[in-house]
């Protein structure tokens, strides 16, 4: 058997090159699975038995030893590749130790029998159920891998088990024509041919594990598309250069039909002209830098632009990132919400601005009002002329009173004061009292006034704010051009009242914008953006609406609701207002402006009333505490430790009855629970500027009230 040792040492350096192979694959695709681990250790006991085999021949009288060695380590072998297979099956290694043990120590005693010269064994034929056991062993791990990877891994999965049966069918041969004449003839040839299954097996592993790695890439690829096509944001891939790969279609619906030729092209066109150069130098680090984050507009597909956030992610690889990954994000709703929560907490600012400064207009004002009021009852020798000029003074005072609490009703949210209206009368009025401007900028104002108008339900100081606001718009617009012309119409369409102003102007560049507040196109200094703003909201509180329309010239259109004038309580004061106190009633003035002091005490002394009066809380216990009051007029809001609400407390528990004769007076200036506390309470409270006449009305019935009489009817605003 000279053939031998050159055959076997053929099949050794073949299954080493082979295995070889198998393990720089396995490395390079770095895995790490079980079953890969019993294959190593498959080959290996193969190598071995190869070793056997080779030792077995090179001796000139074969040793025991190596016949032993070759039969065990090849038994071993096909039971760790029958391991294998079920590992591939996902079966836990632990679990099969014990067959594995146990199938190892049967095979080790068989091919220990078929090697020693037992004498009680002579009649036995022990290699033969050796072989026949390797050839079922081999066999199932034929089966094993046939039908555990055929459908995942067709190629790789079937040459694997058929080299398993390759070598199965060997084995059985052998164990058939185990001492027959053809065997000892062909011994070479079936030597050759049995050992043919190794390098096939060892291939087979090698595209099973190039098919494995083919499939995980792809599972990867899908999952990696999955992401991209799912996500929220739009995607972009890009190279070193930034010309775009791939995008997802988040983004095509983004910016449409753009889209179509951007394949092969730089991304920087989808963005606004002027941001591009920032961009680029704000990505300029993006292959090197884990993330960047920049602000952006993104060009939509008719040209508008969406406020984006533009992240971009390097795309890494063995050489270094090969591009990145650009997501973008619509946040164009969100920047809305962020300026309108800007615009919340600046209205909110201002609110309380405005609160504070109109609890100081309105002390002032509350003694313009009275002391104005006052002249013209007492003084009957007025001129015709000074008598006029006072009631305007008295007429712009309550509109100048009118504005503050209309400022201050929009702050707290309160519902407007509705009350049978005249379109026609206010726009008559609005445009005397802006008579002086109109003719001072050379403009020219024409009106065309339905005569069938209903009446309205509105508050005519809200209403006529409205119509100052408009005509104050289109001054400033007519006045840079040297004058102009205003056109004024009033209609009924049977639903609405319809007022459409509209002027020669330059017009309105965005009309949408208009009614937002701090919204303005004028220069510093000359508006604040508010006056469009206040009118939508006035509007609104009547149930209508206003609109801006582009030229020639501004055009506004308000459309307010009709209603019907006898669904409204009559005007006419009641018969207990218009009852008179006879007597001298004792009242206590708290209050801590001296003008207003001063105001209360000459109007309630010339009702002929008895009037004291206390500058803090402090002073008002002790003069209450000291004498009898029939009333009690005080402020919400004084110096010092005790207000009004303090103050009525104070009272109904030291002089339980005594609170019913108060009556409160406020600048507007309230915290929240004192507002709530006023609305609690039945007390009248009157809101400065007040008309004194129904002040002191209001006192002589709160003083000839019994002190038992608690009922006391909230006061109407004026």
């Amino acid at each position: 058997m000279d053939w031998l040792i050159p055959d076997i040492s053929i099949i050794l350096a073949t299954l080493f090159i082979i295995v070889l192979i198998f393990l720089a694959v396995g490395r390079r695709l770095q895995v790490k699975e079980t079953y890969f681990r019993l294959w190593i250790f498959g080959w290996l006991m193969s190598v071995i038995h190869y070793l056997g085999q080779l030792a077995q021949a090179s001796l000139q009288s074969p040793a025991k030893w190596g016949s032993l060695v070759d039969r065990v380590f090849l038994a071993y072998s096909v039971i760790v590749f029958i391991a294998a297979a079920e590992s591939l099956r996902g079966r836990a290694l632990k679990r099969m130790v014990p067959w594995m043990i146990a199938a190892g120590a049967v095979f080790t005693l068989w091919a220990f029998l078929s090697v020693l010269p037992v004498p009680q064994f002579q009649w036995v034929n022990v290699y033969a159920p050796y072989t026949v056991g390797l050839g079922i062993a081999f066999g199932l791990a034929g089966v094993s891998h046939r039908f555990r990877l055929r459908e995942d891994y067709t190629v790789g999965g079937a040459i694997l088990a058929y080299s398993f049966f390759f070598w199965a069918a060997c084995f059985f041969a052998f164990a058939i024509l185990k001492g027959t004449p053809f065997l000892v003839t062909k011994i070479q040839y079936m030597y050759q041919f049995s050992n043919l299954p190794k390098p096939i097996a060892a291939i087979s592993m090698v595209i099973f594990l190039l098919e494995r790695e083919r499939r995980i890439v792809q599972q990867q690829r899908d999952f990696s598309d999955h992401l991209i096509e799912s996500a929220p944001e739009g995607i972009l891939l890009v190279n070193r250069s930034f010309r775009v790969t791939r995008m997802n279609q988040r983004l095509e619906a983004m910016v449409g039909s753009r889209a179509q030729n951007l394949i092969g092209e730089e991304m920087w066109p989808l963005f606004f002209k002027a941001e591009i150069e920032t961009l680029k130098n704000a990505f300029s680090n993006a292959f090197s830098e884990n993330e960047i984050t920049c602000q952006a507009k993104l060009i939509t597909q008719d040209e508008g632009t969406l406020d984006v956030l533009v992240t971009t992610c390097p795309i890494n690889s063995t050489d270094g990132a090969a591009g990145a990954m650009v997501l973008i994000k619509d946040i164009t709703e969100r920047l809305n919400l962020e300026r309108q929560l800007n615009r919340t907490e600046k209205m909110a600012s201002i609110g309380m601005l405005l609160s504070g400064v109109a609890h100081e207009l309105n002390n002032p004002l509350t003694s313009v009002i009275g002391f104005t009021e006052l002249s013209m009852q007492e003084d009957d020798h007025l001129s015709d002329v000074t008598r006029k000029r006072l009631k305007m003074v008295l007429s712009e005072a309550y509109r100048t009173r009118n504005i503050v609490q209309k400022i201050l009703r929009s702050v707290r949210h309160d519902e407007p004061q509705c009350r049978p209206v005249d379109i026609n009368q206010i726009i008559k009025e609005t445009l005397a009292l802006r008579e002086h401007d109109r003719a001072a900028n050379n403009i020219n104002i024409s009106h065309d006034l339905a005569t069938n108008l209903p009446i309205l339900a509105a508050d005519a100081s809200d209403i006529q704010q409205v119509f100052i606001n408009l005509l104050q718009n289109s001054f400033d617009a007519l006045a840079e051009s040297g004058g102009g012309q205003i056109r004024i119409q009033t209609r009924f369409n049977g639903d609405d009242v319809v007022v459409e102003f509209s002027d020669s102007g330059p017009g309105l560049a965005e009309p949408d914008k208009v009614f937002d507040p701090f919204y303005t196109t004028k220069g510093v200094g000359k508006g604040t953006g508010l006056g469009l703003s206040i009118c939508y909201q006035i509007v609104k509180s009547f149930g209508g609406t206003i609109s801006a329309a582009r030229g020639p010239g501004a055009r506004f259109i308000i459309s307010l609701p009709a209603t019907n004038a006898r669904s409204f309580p009559s005007a006419q004061p009641d018969a207990e207002e218009a009852a008179v106190f006879s007597g001298a009633p004792r009242v206590l003035i708290v209050e801590d402006e001296p003008s207003i002091v001063a105001l209360l005490a000459d109007s309630l002394s010339n009702a002929g009333m008895s009037v004291e009066s206390a500058s803090n809380g402090v002073q008002a216990k002790s003069r209450i505490s000291q004498h009898r009051f029939d009333a009690i007029i005080t402020d919400c809001k004084m110096p010092g430790n005790v207000s009004g609400v303090q103050l009525y407390e104070w009272m109904a528990e030291n002089f339980p009855g005594l609170e019913s004769r108060i009556l409160f007076m406020t600048g507007n200036a309230m915290e929240p629970s004192t507002y709530e506390f006023l609305q609690s309470v039945d007390v009248p409270v009157f809101y400065k500027p007040f008309n004194m006449k129904e002040v002191v009305a209001e006192i002589q019935k709160v003083a000839s009230r019994e002190t038992s009489g608690n009922v006391i009817r909230m006061a109407r605003r004026s």
